[in-house]
């Protein structure tokens, strides 16, 4: 399984918290979980970085 299949099944069993930092981001861009959950799950990854 892949990572990102991984955090779409942790989201689908509710089983992450979004910390501080990641709400105040949330606030700063108008977002919310539903908009975060809605990108992870239903979205695609267009390009990938390779780390150094």
């Amino acid at each position: 399984m892949s990572i990102l299949q991984r955090i779409r099944q942790k989201i689908i069993n509710r089983q992450y918290l979004a910390g501080p930092h990641l709400r105040e981001k949330m606030l700063q861009l108008r977002l919310t979980v539903d908009d975060i959950e809605n990108a992870v799950l239903r979205g695609y990854i267009v390009y990938e970085i390779e780390e150094e």
